[in-house]
């Protein structure tokens, strides 16, 4: 027995510390973006064989491009293998989550689409099963996932993970604001994941610093958060994003939006996620230079801004 129309939601991530370095076993900090999510419908096709219509694509599952091969992944893997549908069914994705930009996009649609499987289909799914297929999807969109993507898509708290699956909850106590700013351009995580491997594979002497300094600086923003030091907090971001330009994973444009954050009185600020493209970030303990820092943004280039209240209960502004 199935449901006539599965649904499954997701929400977008923001990593405030630790893209890159985390993937050799470094911590990082993330934090679950609420507010902007995925949301998935599945429902048994009138047709002989499965569509799927999102911003991106609309017609066959078959036909899908080659640019969102770890969607049809995941509808195979889920649906076919573990499921067993057999039967074709229609795939409704609607995201505010912009693609490709550092956000968690496609491990979060990859999340919506298979709790909308096992809502259609009716069948239990636990973590660790939802861990294992999102997984999968992240390995065919980004090539050496951290897991942590696929993580922070089934947590509502700010956490501090560390590989394979270590993960503790964090708080963010007091007043502080998470200023996000879209370049407007793809961010080319797989690219820049593959690259950084090369250099630490080559033994690349300032490859391997930048990833050792970086442990340390998120390291130390723990502290800084446990004791509620924004101040403190900016400076050690401000100078990851510098180890992250090292890593030749960051770009003009969001090196001018880093810089323009920081002009308008940020207290700190950098990339977030993969890089050579996507979002930056940064961050004031003052919400009446919120409004200031997104209009210096926008004035050097941001094609979007995004405020965001860092604390446990994650409100978005």
């Amino acid at each position: 027995m199935m449901k006539l129309i599965g649904h499954g939601r997701s929400h977008a991530k923001i990593i405030l510390m630790g893209e890159h370095s985390v993937v050799y076993g470094g911590p990082a900090i993330a934090v679950p973006y609420s507010g902007v999510e995925v949301h998935v419908k599945v429902k048994a096709s009138e047709l002989d064989k499965s569509t799927v219509r999102c911003a991106f694509y609309e017609g066959l599952v078959e036909e899908m491009p080659d640019v969102i091969a770890s969607l049809y992944h995941t509808i195979r893997v889920t649906a076919e293998k573990t499921l067993g549908i057999s039967s074709p069914l229609d795939y409704i994705i609607e995201s505010t989550i912009p693609a490709e930009r550092g956000m968690g996009s496609s491990a979060a649609v990859a999340c919506a689409l298979i709790r909308a499987l096992y809502d259609f289909a009716e069948r239990p799914l636990s973590q660790s099963q939802l861990l294992g297929l999102i997984s999968e999807a992240e390995t065919i969109a980004h090539g050496s996932p951290s897991g942590l993507d696929g993580l922070l898509m089934t947590k509502k708290n700010p956490v501090i993970f560390r590989r394979p699956q270590e993960i503790e909850n964090l708080f963010f106590k007091g007043s502080l604001y998470l200023i996000v700013g879209d370049s407007g351009h793809i961010g080319r995580t797989k690219e820049a994941v593959m690259d950084v491997k090369r250099q630490i594979d080559s033994q690349d002497a300032k490859a391997k610093e930048a990833i050792e300094a970086i442990d340390q600086l998120v390291l130390s923003a723990r502290e800084a958060i446990d004791r509620c030091q924004w101040e403190q907090l900016g400076h050690l971001m401000t100078k990851d994003h510098h180890f992250l330009q090292v890593l030749g994973v960051s770009s003009k444009e969001l090196d001018a939006l880093v810089a323009s954050a920081l002009t308008a009185g940020a207290l700190g600020a950098k990339l977030t996620g993969g890089g050579r493209g996507g979002c930056m970030i940064a961050i004031t303990d003052d919400p009446d230079r919120v409004e200031a820092i997104r209009a210096n943004l926008i004035k050097a280039g941001a094609k979007t801004t995004y405020a965001h209240q860092l604390h446990t209960a994650n409100p978005l502004l």
